[in-house]
């Protein structure tokens, strides 16, 4: 200002796009981005200590999702097929030096293909940047979120709606490194059969079972470490209505290793997965969890 206490710099962009992998296509369409710094002081270089940062990177949309796989892990995990996403970002810093760095990024109807299984659904994923430090190849994405709604696999029997929400609680993406990322996740969701699923078409458990499992009110909590050929998922506990549920499930590729336990009251049924081959354990299927999981999750060769 005019008395020389404090200086703002306004800067603002109008409509872009940024190319993709592909001259004709376009990766990003953004309506137009602002950014404010305020200096205490007339100086604006070194940074003095006390400034404060606000910026928007406003609305952009991602008009072929396909292209992401150019930037992302290559994994056959996840394969991201159509679609159409858009984009919000946003930065502050207060003048004590506290950061908040969060990316906002949703699709409708986004066509993949999971461990093989197509699958269609809405989604919104929140990544809270704020914790993420430049100078380490780890990228702490905790307090992140991701929501599906109007989910549609093909192995299900009953169609689309089925909906989840998760919460990293702890996490990381590693650049650069393999595995890509290890995490913590907290979830809620109508049911637990597309975990079933993964493990291979509802692990052979029998068709009358399926109502019990189509619950609402599944809470569960669980490991989880994503890699190019590789989805595990450790320490799996899961509550709900009428089912309580633990599992671990290793995914490499084409073959699998895992043991899930089901129990509602006094009942209990377990089931092993080894590659295409699932076993149901009747009998006793408490004692065979316990044992089972105190075994390595590795997959022989």
């Amino acid at each position: 200002d005019g008395a020389g206490r404090r200086t703002e710099i306004h800067a603002s962009l109008g409509p872009y796009a940024i190319a993709g992998p592909s001259a004709t296509a376009p990766f990003l369409l953004g309506e137009g981005a602002t950014a404010t710094i305020v200096l205490p002081g007339s100086r604006p270089w070194p940074l003095p200590r006390g400034f404060t940062v606000a910026a928007d990177a406003g609305r952009a949309r991602l008009p072929d999702l396909g292209l992401l796989r150019d930037y992302l892990p290559k994994t056959k995990a996840l394969q991201i097929g159509s679609g159409e996403a858009t984009l919000t970002a946003s930065l502050t810093r207060d003048a004590s030096g506290r950061r908040s760095e969060a990316v906002r990024l949703g699709g409708r109807a986004t066509h993949v293909v999971l461990t093989g299984h197509p699958a269609v659904f809405d989604w919104d994923l929140h990544a809270d940047l704020s914790r993420v430090d430049p100078g380490k190849p780890a990228v702490d994405l905790r307090g992140s979120t991701l929501a599906i709604d109007n989910a549609k696999v093909s192995t299900f029997g009953e169609g689309g709606g089925w909906w989840g929400r998760f919460a990293l609680e702890a996490g990381s993406a590693f650049l650069g490194e393999e595995p890509f990322f290890r995490g913590r996740i907290h979830a809620e969701a109508r049911d637990i059969l597309p975990l079933l699923d993964l493990y291979g078409t509802r692990v052979g458990i029998p068709a009358w079972l399926h109502r019990i499992l189509s619950f609402e009110g599944l809470q569960a909590d669980g490991q989880l470490t994503l890699g190019r050929r590789l989805i595990q998922i450790d320490r799996f506990a899961a509550t709900g209505k009428l089912l309580d549920a633990r599992g671990r499930l290793r995914i490499e590729g084409k073959r699998k290793r895992g043991e899930i336990l089901l129990t509602s009251g006094p009942l209990a049924l377990g089931a092993e997965v080894r590659d295409q081959t699932s076993t149901l354990k009747i009998l006793d299927p408490r004692s065979w969890y316990e044992e089972a999981v105190r075994d390595p999750l590795v997959i022989a060769p």
